[in-house]
């Protein structure tokens, strides 16, 4: 109960109480889940970023307002394994990476110049509004979730993308990574391992996934993934 009290105090949590009595959807009632964390949520206006790579400086931060940068995004600290982030409107940014153990939720609108990547297992990853972006690598084991599905408007897909009722849906055609990214950020070691009889039968799209740790040091290095 007092931790309860507690959390209903905290400036975090009014500003997303406000915006969910306003315009609640999906998206604000996975926020609303992720702040019963027994942690210390930190609110702050949209920072003002002038380096090509922000992320948060505090493991549990509340966004008030939508986030607009030509940076990449890493939704991590650096300092601490696990956290999450809120942005209580939309997030506008160049690439988007979800860390492991980190969870993202965008009340509103997510809008990357260039790719979303998911981050592994045991993330959460929530989008109420659009999702645009040129690739959207999502994971087969943590996937972006869309409050309203039809508002997918991502060039390609590798992997899944959930939406309600939780159902997966995967596109009939995986984006042909080898065309898109660099080398150094493509997983090949399953079709590596493959000889060309069990090739014969697979499309190598289907096969060839993301390196998330070759991506994250590209990413956090400021850097392009794309060709």
């Amino acid at each position: 109960m007092a931790l309860a009290q507690e959390i209903m105090k905290s400036p975090a949590h009014h500003a997303l109480e406000t915006l969910h009595a306003f315009r609640p959807n999906l998206a604000t009632g996975a926020a609303r889940e992720l702040l019963t964390i027994d942690a210390d949520w930190r609110l702050q206006p949209p920072p003002t970023v002038d380096t090509p790579v922000w992320q948060p400086d505090s493991p549990y931060l509340v966004v008030e307002g939508s986030l607009t940068t030509h940076a990449n995004v890493l939704v991590r600290t650096g300092r601490h394994d696990q956290g999450a982030l809120v942005v209580l409107g939309d997030l506008r940014c160049r690439n988007l990476m979800v860390s492991w153990g980190f969870d993202l939720v965008v009340t509103g609108s997510l809008i990357v110049e260039e790719v979303v990547i998911t981050a592994p297992a045991d993330s959460r990853f929530m989008v109420g509004g659009d999702l645009r972006a040129r690739l959207l690598a999502s994971g087969t084991s943590t996937w972006v979730t869309l409050a309203h599905p039809g508002h997918q408007q991502v060039q390609h897909t590798s992997g899944y993308v959930m939406a309600p009722p939780d159902k997966p849906s995967r596109p009939p055609t995986q984006a042909p990574l080898t065309e898109l990214l660099v080398d150094e950020v493509i997983d090949r070691e399953e079709w590596d391992a493959m000889d060309e009889e069990e090739r014969a039968d697979e499309d190598i799209n289907d096969i060839l996934s993301v390196d998330k740790k070759a991506a994250h040091q590209h990413l956090a290095a400021g850097r392009s993934i794309l060709r």
